[in-house]
């Protein structure tokens, strides 16, 4: 991959994740949002998310107890479907607490189930070691989305909803992220053909060929 074409598609998957962010921060499990790793400080700030999570390492506090370097895009402890009075770090014991691994990734529209298998084992580690903490349960929860706009009712809307957002708010969420993908493709294709070689750019101006069609919604 051209460097360029690496940063761009780094810069889709965060922008996608400080919009997930902040819509599980307004959400029923806001309060359990611990830790993100979807850009940086300034990017964060510049979202207006309002948690105290902390970014690019999961908190003191839990980090201390693991034994493992991985960083999923969002880490969430909570009560499982109530809503968590105690701040996560004055818990005095997991049990009885739900971890979420959240991992986002951008996959082929039609064909996500090698995205979703990296996103299940990605944090394997980290999981097992949430565990031994004794957690009640610690869950990987991925996120998908369509590089063309693709948004997938169990691992796009359904994800989102388990993480504490209401039908209105996933339904929503869901809507911005394929306008956000629809934009970065535009982007991405743009900047792929300016680094095609010339030759190259020659032989598909004379093909005339069509472009990818509208982002597509898939049922799961």
């Amino acid at each position: 991959k051209h460097p360029s074409l690496s940063r761009m598609y780094t810069a889709r998957h965060n922008a996608a994740g400080r919009l997930i962010a902040k819509a599980i921060s307004k959400g029923r499990l806001g309060n359990g949002l611990i830790s993100l790793d979807v850009g940086s400080d300034t990017h964060l700030a510049e979202t207006g998310i309002d948690t105290s999570a902390t970014n690019r390492h999961l908190p003191d506090w839990l980090a201390r107890h693991l034994h493992s370097t991985s960083r999923p895009d969002a880490v969430l402890i909570h009560a499982g479907d109530d809503y968590c009075t105690t701040a996560p770090k004055d818990i005095a014991h997991f049990d009885g607490y739900y971890a979420d691994l959240v991992e986002i990734k951008y996959c082929q529209d039609t064909n996500h189930s090698p995205c979703l298998s990296r996103a299940r084992t990605q944090h394997t580690a980290l999981a097992a070691a949430l565990q031994s903490l004794q957690f009640k349960y610690v869950t990987v929860t991925p996120i998908l989305l369509g590089m063309g706009g693709t948004i997938y009712n169990t691992y796009t809307w359904q994800s989102l909803t388990g993480l504490g957002l209401s039908h209105e708010a996933a339904t929503k969420t869901c809507t911005k992220l394929n306008r956000l993908t629809a934009q970065w493709a535009y982007k991405i294709i743009s900047t792929r053909r300016q680094l095609e070689p010339q030759s190259q750019q020659g032989t598909t101006r004379r093909g005339g060929g069509r472009g990818p069609g509208p982002p597509a919604h898939a049922p799961g």
